[in-house]
């Protein structure tokens, strides 16, 4: 399955007649999706450094 949503078939129905309640609702889900990957970023070795750094001080 490709894709970034599991869209039920109401849904796409909705889409297809604009309902601007559902838009709104895949646009917020993006938005929370995008902040969760945001949170499980893998840290870079600048990132790392710093963390030993204060840990060490």
């Amino acid at each position: 399955m490709s894709g970034r949503f599991l869209l039920d078939t109401n849904i796409v129905i909705a889409l297809f007649q604009l309902d601007v309640s559902v838009q709104e609702n895949l646009a917020k889900a993006e938005q929370e999706n995008k902040s969760f990957r945001a949170r499980l970023a893998v840290p870079t070795r600048k990132k790392i450094a710093a963390t030993c750094s204060n840990r060490q001080s």
